[in-house]
């Protein structure tokens, strides 16, 4: 559930809790004006009202737990995901770049990224990106930030870079890639001027050769 249905409820379910004490206040000086002071004072005091005059305060008392439950629906939901969210590759132009996020979709047909090639930023840190999976990117010669971090890339799948000739920034964090991949595929990358490798294999001595081989390269901290 998104955080804007979630605000309304949340502001829904307030209401409906103000609403509910408003009818306890509304008993307790039915009953007493004594009680409707009290009660409208210090609001806490409803709940001793209604555990001694529990009949005459069930209305109150019925819509404070409704409005109870409206504020901590989306929490359950959301917990429990008890409402399915139909999940879709997010396309849309970011400062003049023509970009596509399917990092956390399940069951992506990548295939589809072939009719692409005037993509410019590509978000696709998922698990089930393979090697073979990043065939589909080549072409995409205008391509110039890739994300692949936590995918299953090794240096083998690396080789496709070559493929994206002005590719800028490259993020591979948590992959298989290693100091060889590194070496014979990336470093040969004249336009790469970005590169983030944490969680992997490949040593710092690699990380910092990479960078320094170039005035302005940026590799991500290394420790």
């Amino acid at each position: 559930m998104s955080e804007t249905l979630g605000y309304y409820f949340l502001i829904m379910g307030g209401v409906l809790a103000v609403l509910g004490w408003l009818l306890l206040v509304r008993a307790a000086f039915r009953y007493h004006l004594g009680w409707g002071v009290v009660v409208f004072l210090f609001p806490p005091a409803a709940f001793v009202f209604a555990s001694r005059h529990f009949l005459l305060s069930l209305g109150g008392v019925l819509v404070i737990l409704l409005g109870a439950a409206v504020a901590v629906a989306p929490i359950v939901i959301n917990k429990f995901h008890l409402i399915e969210v139909e999940q879709k590759p997010i396309e849309k132009t970011v400062e003049g770049e023509p970009t596509l996020t399917v990092t956390g979709l399940k069951d992506f047909d990548y295939a589809t990224l072939k009719e692409k090639p005037y993509l410019e930023v590509l978000q696709m840190a998922n698990g089930d990106v393979t090697d073979q999976t990043l065939e589909y990117l080549k072409g995409m010669t205008k391509l110039r930030q890739l994300d692949l971090s936590n995918t299953q890339i090794t240096d083998d799948g690396l080789k496709v870079l070559k493929e994206l000739p002005k590719l800028e920034v490259l993020q591979l964090n948590g992959t298989k890639v290693t100091d060889d991949g590194v070496r014979q595929y990336i470093f040969p990358l004249e336009s790469l001027m970005e590169l983030s490798l944490q969680r992997t294999k490949v040593t710092k001595a690699t990380r910092l050769e990479w960078r320094d081989a170039k005035e302005g390269r940026k590799v991500a901290p290394v420790f």
